[in-house]
């Protein structure tokens, strides 16, 4: 029997979900972190020394830029285009099977049916009462299991590990 759930794109959810992809790149934060802090370090040491000139100038400037950038990119501007999404407040109905995952999504831009089996999903997230189930790097199915009973929960759970590699799946009760 499947497992059925209704979930709606609020604003909220969307912006949480924006902060799990975020979180899902700590490879990039972190080598951007390095990175940055090698360059400052070396303009602080060429300041030390009396030879900082234009150019490393120029290129502290421009790598404080980017990191600026990519923080109001990740965490900044999605608080002003969420509600300009035209996915917000679609309400999706999920069905989960022993072998696929089919959503039906409506709202004033969407009527559609999709049918998509485990494989295609290469990560999943559970944090809190949302379930992510990502097909691409940026895109996922928001899930809101909060009205499932725990036993619900530990049927999706064990019928996702069934169907996904362990080290795909990063589920946190």
């Amino acid at each position: 029997m499947p497992i059925e759930l209704k979930t709606v794109y609020t604003k909220d959810r969307l912006l949480k979900f924006n902060k799990v992809v975020a979180a899902s790149k700590k490879w990039f934060w972190i080598l951007m972190t390095i990175c940055s802090l090698l360059v400052i370090s070396a303009s602080v040491f060429l300041a030390i020394v009396d030879e900082l000139t234009s150019k490393p100038i120029a290129g502290l400037i421009l790598i404080i830029a980017m990191d600026i950038i990519y923080i109001i990119l990740y965490f900044v501007a999605p608080h002003f285009t969420v509600n300009k999404s035209k996915i917000l407040n679609t309400v999706i109905d999920y069905s989960f099977d022993s072998d696929t995952v089919t959503s039906h999504a409506v709202n004033s831009y969407i009527n559609e049916t999709s049918t998509i089996k485990y494989s295609v999903i290469f990560k999943v997230i559970k944090k809190d009462y949302d379930l992510y189930l990502f097909t691409a790097r940026n895109r996922a199915m928001l899930v809101d299991i909060s009205s499932l009973s725990s036993d619900q929960i530990a049927l999706l759970k064990n019928t996702i590990e069934s169907q996904i590699a362990s080290k795909k799946i990063n589920w946190k009760d």
